[in-house]
């Protein structure tokens, strides 16, 4: 029987860009080797592997990404994608880098101790593979990754008997099962050095893994991340509101910037009652879209804000938010929502003069014009613009607007 881990529950949030190119270069390196000829591959891993005797930084980097055969690099790119995909996407590149690369350092110096110690006839002999790198991320997912449980694949008859479904399970589980694999097989290694694999640098790398995201307090971070990720299963299975509540309660109050609780806590709200406290999120959820840049997202968002609220006052909204709306393809929502911001400002002794106000009205008024078709409509809008704007900075464009509407009238 043969089980391996193919995937996580939890996908990527982005492209893993990272692990992507040390895959890419692992494959590269491989092939460049088993085009050399057998002297010339010794040679090459003499040089570029890592031997305790020769204890060079640049050779232990080096020997992260050779491999020793097909299989070799086949089963380190599995875990490598398994366990590294995710954890890119949730700690910045150099962390990434930090915990694979110092994973394989760690990894090489733990298994030269004990050589020095228990084995020193094998001193002089080279070591290469990127285990001990790719064990340092299974111990930073055990911290930073813990509620994303692990896709395993089970084989019952050789490489060609795989299950189609695939069994999710803890990390804790199979990162545990491995990790006393390792130990056991570095044990058993102490007393057969004509059999030595290098079961030390697992296990160095694993440490070292918990370790650095422990010392980062990445392990704050992976709450944060349970809650939300136990919030959205809660939220598509329509049950368990209040613990979907209170998890994302508990996100908000320790990242207040995070768009995507405060719109998920909305959404709870306003299954309950379309009242104030559904409003007030609905809206924060809006303006930190729109203030991280995901202008188009926060469109969306404020499209279904208006859809359940029907009268949306803007406040601090962003009177862009209508081009944005317009540009997102929600005519109806944007029409709308120019006519409430028409309707609030000239309300307002203050607003008469407003620029924006002008916008809004030949806005709203092409809107009519050329996307809903409600010609009628744009007439009266921009009439009403002229009439309250003689002198208007957008006159021209609206005498153009009405121009073409009579003409396409008389046509």
């Amino acid at each position: 029987m043969i089980f391996l881990p193919l995937g996580a529950e939890q996908k990527p949030k982005r492209t893993p860009y990272l692990t992507l190119a040390i895959i890419g270069l692992n494959l590269l390196v491989y092939l460049y080797l088993n085009s050399l000829d057998h002297e010339e591959l010794h040679a090459t891993i003499l040089f570029f592997g890592y031997c305790p005797v020769n204890p060079f930084f640049f050779h232990i980097i080096t020997s992260q990404f050779m491999q020793v055969d097909w299989d070799h690099l086949l089963g380190n790119m599995i875990f490598l994608w398994t366990f590294g995909a995710y954890l890119e996407t949730v700690v910045s590149k150099r962390r990434f880098l930090l915990y694979y690369l110092g994973a394989g350092v760690a990894g090489s110096l733990l298994s030269t101790l004990l050589v020095l110690i228990f084995l020193p006839e094998l001193i002089d002999r080279p070591a290469i593979g990127a285990s001990g790198a790719i064990s340092g991320l299974m111990g930073a997912w055990i911290v930073r990754c813990y509620y994303n449980k692990v896709k395993l694949g089970i084989s019952l008859f050789g490489i060609f008997g795989w299950l189609p479904k695939r069994l999710k399970i803890s990390p804790w589980i199979l990162i545990g099962y491995y990790f006393c694999g390792d130990i056991y097989g570095g044990l058993c290694n102490l007393d057969n050095p004509h059999c030595y694999i290098g079961y030390w640098d697992h296990v160095g790398g694993l440490l070292f893994g918990v370790a650095v995201t422990w010392h980062y307090r990445e392990h704050w971070k992976a709450q944060l991340d349970h809650c939300r990720v136990r919030a959205r299963y809660w939220l598509e299975q329509g049950i368990g509101f209040n613990q979907v509540r209170q998890d994302l309660q508990t996100v908000i109050a320790r990242d207040p910037k995070d768009a995507w609780a405060l719109l998920d806590l909305a959404r709870v709200e306003a299954r309950y009652e379309r009242g104030r406290k559904g409003q007030e999120l609905y809206r924060r959820a809006v303006l930190t879209f729109w203030k991280l840049g995901e202008k188009g997202q926060a469109a969306y968002v404020f499209a279904e804000y208006f859809r359940k609220y029907l009268e949306v006052s803007f406040g601090l909204m962003p009177f862009a938010i209508c081009r944005e709306l317009i540009r997102v393809g929600e005519d109806e929502v944007a029409a709308r929502a120019l006519e409430q911001f028409i309707k609030e400002r000239t309300a307002s002794s203050t607003g008469l003069n407003h620029p924006q106000l002008e916008a809004a009205y030949v806005m709203l008024g092409n809107l009519f014009a050329n996307r809903l078709h409600a010609p009628v409509a744009a007439e009266r809008c921009l009439a009403e613009y002229l009439q309250r704007f003689p002198a208007g900075r957008l006159r021209e464009t609206a005498d153009q607007i009405l121009e073409l509407l009579r003409k396409a009238q008389a046509a």
